[in-house]
């Protein structure tokens, strides 16, 4: 139709950025686990539904309001990913 594309201003791009970059993150992680004969354990699905943009995120922002450090789980994060791993080593 011969119109320009414009990109998504930066802002609305950061939260993808983020979630290419935890995937990314948890590849390498799973392949050093699996080089090194550890089981890896996904916890993203446990906390997919509090992202960082979510009414009730479980990762800080770029600014901490609950102490935990930026872009980091905050304490509901960390117990859902450790009930994960506690759920793959069959102990809930």
């Amino acid at each position: 139709s011969g119109g320009v594309r414009r990109r998504a201003p930066a802002r609305s791009r950061r939260p993808r950025r983020a979630a290419e970059g935890l995937d990314l993150l948890n590849h390498v992680l799973e392949q050093q686990a699996n080089t090194h004969g550890a089981e890896f354990v996904d916890t993203t699905s446990a906390t997919a539904k509090h992202h960082l943009c979510a009414a009730e995120p479980w990762i800080e922002g770029l600014e901490s309001t609950t102490g935990a450090a930026p872009l980091h789980p905050t304490a509901a994060g960390e117990r859902a990913m450790a009930d994960a791993v506690l759920a793959a080593l069959g102990q809930r």
